[in-house]
């Protein structure tokens, strides 16, 4: 009888076995959430340091007294940004991951040398800018991960 007892105490209950399973599915509903929220915060500053980058030098072409393209705001408004920043001053392109023959990590351009955004969506750019209060401003904004919200667009203003 006693060996028999023994027995039957081995091994664990349905309820331990559902307590752990239902402990691990809420630590990965968290790491899952958090991971996905990190992914999208760096996106949307990605997206920033682009921008920036983009209006320090579009801002050196201006002060060299290069003429800036005029843009209308649409999806492929950044084609001759691109190309006159490939140009740069000397001839040598500003920033390298804008080139169409860069190869590396990060380039910033499709196949049809429009400038892009981290979420991979056109980046937009009007000139003479509506929206930026510098004199002679230009406006250069994303549009973000959701294309037709506002709230999480990125902007030069």
């Amino acid at each position: 009888m006693k060996t028999q007892k023994k027995l039957l105490k081995k091994g664990f209950t349905l309820v331990e076995i559902m307590a752990v399973i239902a402990i691990i599915a809420i630590l990965a509903g968290v790491g899952f959430g958090t991971f996905v929220l990190v992914n999208q915060n760096a996106a949307e500053k990605e997206t920033k340091i682009i921008i920036e980058n983009v209006s320090s030098q579009l801002e050196v072409l201006k002060n060299e007294g290069i003429a800036l393209p005029d843009g209308d705001g649409g999806e492929n408004s950044t084609r001759e940004l691109v190309e006159l920043l490939n140009e740069g001053i000397d001839g040598t392109p500003m920033i390298a991951q804008l080139d169409p023959d860069y190869s590396g990590k990060g380039k910033l351009v499709d196949d049809n040398g429009i400038l892009l955004d981290a979420w991979g969506n056109p980046v937009r750019y009007r000139y003479p800018g509506t929206m930026n209060n510098m004199e002679d401003g230009f406006d250069l904004w994303s549009e973000g991960k959701e294309a037709d919200e506002d709230k999480d667009d990125v902007k030069n203003w």
